[in-house]
């Protein structure tokens, strides 16, 4: 988890993501508070997490790590490319040997090259991953674009699934991941925003393939976060559901109980994080595999 050092709006990032919002404060107190009280929930839930501080002041988006890198079980760490200018400079190589010096990360597969290109791939904000039945659910967006995808599997072994969304504005979904959610048994999905009604015949059927039960959400409940949660496994196999307490207030009773049947929930509040930043929870955990 990186430190929300320099956090405010983005106006770079702002025309692609309509989960943000602009607020003229200074929200930088806030935001870190809020960051803060995440790195403590995990780790009173037995997680190992460690922060770092971004390289500059100038990466408002610094807080959200898992879209510029993602890490695999098969000992791959991929770095990805990024819309933003402002955001490319979160890439930062120091964290990278650290983690291939702790995990032993044998293989540093760098996908940069493809801005110049103007394709782009935000780690798992574009791709959801079902590792255990190499699945890369991906939303085609300006920020998802499929060439970068069909490497990204082909070095991984898995399958793209690939389909185009709409929000209630008519305009694509900038992130995959906060349409979907993926758990050991459980898929939360906005399944009326794939445009494409074979598509979402499709992405069904591969999660009851998988053995997913699948909670479905509204548009209203993605608008919320309710896609954006991160299943995640802590220091003694014990499953957890992180999201945030917008989220969990827009899950109906019945949906809660859903979800916390699969997995215990962990609630944290990021009100300020969500708003001006326009990403969840699970945007600000880059996970260790």
């Amino acid at each position: 988890m990186i430190e929300p050092i320099g956090f405010r709006f983005n106006s770079e990032t702002a025309t692609t993501n309509s989960f943000q919002h602009n607020n003229t404060a200074d929200v930088q107190a806030a935001a870190f508070q809020e960051w803060q009280n995440v790195v403590y929930a995990l780790r009173q839930h037995q997680f190992e997490v460690i922060t770092y501080r971004p390289l500059t002041d100038l990466t408002p988006d610094a807080v959200f790590p898992n879209n510029w890198f993602s890490t695999h079980d098969s000992g791959k760490l991929l770095i990805y490319p990024m819309m933003a200018n402002n955001r490319r400079a979160e890439r930062n190589n120091a964290i990278v040997q650290q983690l291939q010096e702790k995990y032993n990360y044998h293989s540093v597969i760098n996908l940069s090259r493809y801005e110049t290109q103007n394709a782009f791939l935000e780690g798992t904000g574009s791709i959801v991953f079902d590792h255990d039945y190499k699945l890369a659910y991906a939303a085609i967006s300006p920020r998802t674009h499929l060439s970068p995808l069909l490497e990204v599997c082909e070095h991984l072994g898995c399958l793209p699934v690939v389909f185009e969304t709409k929000s209630s504005e008519g305009n694509p979904i900038y992130h995959t991941n906060v349409v979907m959610s993926i758990g050991s048994s459980i898929a939360i999905a906005a399944e009326d925003c794939i445009v494409d009604e074979r598509n979402q015949l499709s992405v069904r059927k591969l999660l009851q393939f998988s053995n997913k039960t699948i909670l479905s959400i509204t548009n209203q409940q993605m608008q919320s976060f309710c896609g954006n949660v991160l299943f995640a496994t802590n220091t003694l196999d014990k499953e957890f559901a992180i999201l945030s307490d917008t989220a969990w207030n827009s899950f109906t009773q019945e949906q809660q109980m859903m979800l916390s049947n699969h997995a215990t929930p962990i609630i944290v509040s990021i009100p300020i994080i969500e708003r001006v930043g326009g990403g969840g929870v699970r945007c600000m955990i880059a996970e260790l595999l």
